[in-house]
């Protein structure tokens, strides 16, 4: 079964911080993000703060980072309404 997940930041840290990044890999075979969320995820580096599972999250090669469309930021704005 070819299951996709879209991560956002706060799972995928906390995902992180449990050590259980791998556990995304073998449950779906692809994973995504945006590059807006991956800044979010960067964010305590670029303020000086130590964050290891942030370290992990960068160093891992199979999250697909990927850039929204206008309209498809749209469409996940509403998503996410109608999933709050």
């Amino acid at each position: 079964m070819d299951l996709k997940a879209i991560v956002n930041a706060s799972p995928l840290i906390f995902i992180s911080k449990a050590r259980l990044l791998e556990i995304l890999k073998v449950l779906f075979t692809t994973v995504y993000t945006t590059k807006e969320i991956m800044k979010e995820v960067e964010k305590p580096l670029e303020l000086g703060f130590e964050a290891p599972e942030i370290l992990t999250i960068k160093a891992v090669n199979w999250i697909n980072v990927v850039e929204l469309k206008a309209e498809e930021k749209e469409d996940a704005k509403r998503l996410a309404l109608v999933w709050a």
